[in-house]
């Protein structure tokens, strides 16, 4: 077949040359668009690496897809070119895919095996792979410690894999988290709003729904009372070391007969906005995060709790501390009621109760000037408030201590007790503890509502904080639920979060303290609620991502005024008016999504992508075989193309020939090639050419805008491709070797060319004749031997330019592109002017661009 292809190669070139060079080039041209949509996914697939913008990895694999398709596109353009003279390629590309799609992109296949239910008392319930760590805890402590917990079965995360795949879903679940933006509050609902019907929708397999209903019969052939279930997320990495705390749903008092329902709906909380937002942001993918479902026997609870073995904001040290409110727990891990609290200090070995507060005892004992170790002691006291007695205080923090030493670890415990006195267990999962940093001296009193008080006793002040400057104590009091101080313009919500118009940085200023708020935590600098819990799920989110936060601010909504400024000092329980600044890094973020799976995956996937190991044309080695990379495939496939469209004007002795050597007064190397009346006649025959001798429209228009009188050039310094002189420059060359050169594609109203500035490239292509709505002038930029931040801010001066000449821009870090099309000649033959101008005033800005206020006077200048 390859000969084949090279016999009727030579026939068409030979008898046909006009249907060979027709056929040539608009081969080429196809390969220059397929080309440039190559660069653009690969830009896009860096900058969601380098820019760590939260995104889904679906996101990553549309961006692949793409590029994986605009290859083959380049490849196969190639191959018509020059049919059998590169018919290795399209083998190796379909390997090199192949292998990426399998080791990166695919993953493990999901496993729909049975079993779909377990019960806790089954030996593989303790496996957080099959049934998510919530239930696996719950089955390691029901099958090793003597605790009393609520009966109940786990539906696995091979059902959930089986629904998903039973009913077809990952394509459409793909496509809809591959084009989410979370940042985009119409983005979030949308894409939300379609997951959870598609799951709501879906058909419970048979084989699922046989195990869930013989799970049922088990359980209520055990009971002679009529049951209700509650029916819990048990997702794959929730209750970890990232809690997802309240970001799932939980179903309380479900029927046997609706248990199939709330399975559903359960089971579509993991699309909720907050649940996206919590996976995304954290950088978990979609694929490794099964949601397994937890089904407990309902407790009719008289009072509900939370148990910290170690107090989560370290204020004292071996210190438990332990919540409840009356009846269901909901209120409190929702933050909508303020809960009591009682202190345990953990001394030979046993719990020893130390005190007690509640809503409105810290404050009391404030105005008494009281201290913690001094109010609320229990020296015999049977009965508590809130239906609280300490024997049950002490069962659950004993409870807690035998915990911690079997999970090797501070826990984070839920319990509840019945009307008869029986106390169960029903969750334990690591326990957050964030070290608190005292930003006040330990002499110094707490400021009291409307004091003065100077930015001096804070410990991570900025040096240039003037000292005069005071700030006013606009509310004090609150408790602190997650550590810290920040600073930001204030934003209220009240009701449902609409988050359209909160500012980046913000106060999140809020009635209660709700776990859907988790999903803007990536917006706030600090929470402020005039209702909520310590031990609320909010909390829990706060303290994991760093975020200062206070409860229980009476009248925070009504004395925080709207986009004011104002300054949350958590650890001391103030709001003060106006920006405390404080040192980088005083209340550092936990960078999860830094160290995540999704840039793990990413990282290597950028690694089989976008490295470039084949770099030198010259070299023998610059072959199919060497290919290490898709970048590579792309390198080849793009300079053999360039050769190519040479050879169509002769080939011999190893060297290019036809391509004409432009002499001009500025120092680049360009060769032209002429299709068709791009050159004068006269010169046919000569190796160099004259500016005069060019007829070619765009190419003159181009060359009027490098030699500007704007444009200073250098008469010492040559513009070629020095990243090529880098490689081979051990060896001896010519400066107008075409290994360096820029190269030039014309006819009479077309140009097709690849300019080369040093370590910058510059591809621009313009179609200018007759009829306007076939015109069009496009630009890639790429490139430079700045660092990144000066070659982006080199396409942001570029792009703050074109959008002026009305060009459509697109641009991805380092990368830019340009287009515009359906112009009369004469318009877009000033643009390509201007673009001229332009290459020739950028072709070095990359190494002298420091910031935003360069870029706005370059502009001005430009402009002007």
């Amino acid at each position: 077949m390859a000969r084949l292809g090279q016999l009727r190669r030579l026939i068409e070139r030979t008898f046909f040359p006009g249907t060979f060079i027709r056929r040539k080039y608009e081969a080429f041209k196809t390969l220059l668009e397929c080309n440039r949509v190559c660069h653009d996914r690969m830009a896009r697939l860096e900058e969601l690496y380098y820019s760590e913008k939260p995104a889904d990895f679906f996101a990553v694999g549309g961006h692949y897809e793409s590029l994986s398709q605009a290859l083959e596109g380049v490849v196969q353009q190639l191959v018509v070119m020059n049919p059998g003279a590169y018919a290795s390629l399209p083998v190796i590309l379909r390997k090199m895919d192949q292998a990426i799609r399998h080791s990166v992109l695919a993953g493990e296949a999901p496993d729909t095996s049975p079993p779909h239910v377990l019960s806790l008392n089954d030996p593989l319930s303790v496996d957080g792979n099959r049934v998510g760590s919530k239930a696996a805890n719950l089955a390691r402590i029901g099958q090793n410690l003597s605790m009393n917990l609520p009966g109940g079965f786990a539906i696995t995360t091979s059902a959930f894999h089986h629904l998903i795949m039973h009913n077809e879903l990952l394509p459409q679940m793909g496509e809809v988290l591959s084009r989410l933006d979370i940042s985009s509050p119409p983005s979030l609902q949308q894409a939300a709003s379609q997951l959870q019907s598609l799951i709501l929708n879906a058909a419970i397999p048979n084989p699922v729904a046989q195990s869930m209903e013989e799970a049922l019969k088990k359980i209520l052939s055990e009971s002679p009372r009529e049951m209700r279930f509650a029916v819990r997320s048990s997702c794959v990495g929730e209750d970890t070391d990232l809690s997802f705390a309240g970001q799932y749903k939980s179903l309380l008092h479900v029927s046997p007969a609706h248990l199939a329902d709330a399975y559903l709906q359960v089971l579509a909380s993991k699309y909720s906005p907050q649940a996206l937002v919590y996976r995304i942001s954290h950088g978990l993918l979609e694929t490794e995060t099964p949601m397994a479902v937890l089904v407990l026997e309902m407790v009719d609870a008289r009072m509900s709790g939370v148990l910290y073995t170690e107090d989560p904001l370290c204020r004292e040290p071996d210190t438990m501390v332990l919540y409840w409110v009356a009846g269901e727990g909901e209120p409190l891990v929702s933050g909508g009621k303020a809960p009591h609290r009682l202190i345990f200090s953990k001394e030979r070995g046993e719990a020893v109760l130390k005190g007690v507060e509640g809503p409105g005892l810290s404050a009391r004992a404030k105005e008494e000037g009281s201290t913690a170790a001094q109010r609320d002691h229990f020296p015999a006291a049977e009965k508590m408030e809130q239906g609280m007695d300490l024997s049950t205080a002490r069962q659950v923090a004993s409870w807690g201590m035998e915990l911690e030493a079997f999970f090797q670890g501070p826990q984070d415990l839920e319990w509840c007790a019945d009307a008869q006195g029986s106390v169960f267990l029903i969750q334990s999962r690591p326990l957050g503890v964030v070290p608190r940093v005292k930003t006040w001296e330990e002499s110094a009193a707490v400021p009291q509502e409307g004091e003065q008080t100077f930015p001096a006793p804070f410990s991570g002040l900025s040096e240039d904080q003037p000292a005069e400057l005071h700030h006013k104590v606009l509310l004090s009091g609150g408790e602190a639920a997650s550590p810290g101080t920040a600073a930001g313009r204030v934003f209220k919500v009240t009701g449902y979060p609409d988050t359209s118009q909160m500012p980046e940085g913000s106060v999140l200023v809020v009635e209660t303290s709700s776990p859907a708020l988790a999903r803007l935590m990536p917006q706030v600098k600090a929470v402020v609620a005039q209702v909520g819990s310590v031990a609320g799920h909010l909390a829990s989110v706060a303290r994991e991502k760093g975020i200062p936060m206070l409860v229980n601010v009476e009248r925070a909504l009504q004395k925080l005024a709207t986009n004011s400024e104002v300054t949350v000092n958590a650890d001391e329980g103030i709001i003060l008016e106006g920006i405390v600044r404080q040192k980088e890094e005083a209340t550092p973020r936990q960078l999860f999504f830094t160290h995540s799976p999704f840039r793990s995956r990413l990282k290597t996937l950028l690694s089989k992508v976008s490295s470039l190991n084949l770099t030198d044309p010259a070299s023998s080695a610059f072959t199919p075989e060497n290919c290490r990379t898709l970048h590579d495939v792309l390198r080849f496939t793009h300079e053999k193309a360039v050769e190519e469209m040479f050879v169509l004007a002769g080939e011999g002795a190893g060297r290019v020939r036809g391509a004409k050597k432009l002499v001009s007064q500025i120092p680049i190397s360009l060769y032209v090639l002429d299709l068709n009346g791009g050159i004068d006649p006269d010169a046919s025959d000569t190796k160099t050419i004259a500016l005069h001798q060019v007829r070619c429209e765009p190419a003159k228009s181009l060359w009027a805008g490098l030699t500007h009188p704007s444009v200073e050039w250098s008469s010492e310094l040559q513009h070629g491709d020095w990243e090529e002189m880098d490689r081979i420059s051990g060896g001896i060359f010519s400066k107008d070797t075409q290994i360096l050169s820029s190269f030039a594609i014309i006819s009479k109203d077309y140009l097709n060319a690849n300019i080369r500035f040093g370590y910058h490239f510059v591809l621009l292509d313009c179609l200018c004749g007759d009829e306007s709505r076939e015109n069009h002038l496009s630009l890639q930029f790429e490139g430079g031997g700045g660092g990144y931040e000066g070659r982006r801010l080199r396409i942001q001066f570029m792009e703050r330019i074109l959008v002026h000449h009305g060009f459509e821009v697109k641009s991805h870090g380092d990368l830019l592109h340009a287009s515009l099309k359906h112009l009369p000649s004469e318009m877009l033959l000033d643009k390509m002017a201007m673009i001229g101008r332009l290459l020739g005033v950028t072709r070095l800005l990359d190494i002298r661009l420091r910031d935003q206020e360069q870029v706005a006077e370059l502009a001005a200048t430009f402009l002007g």
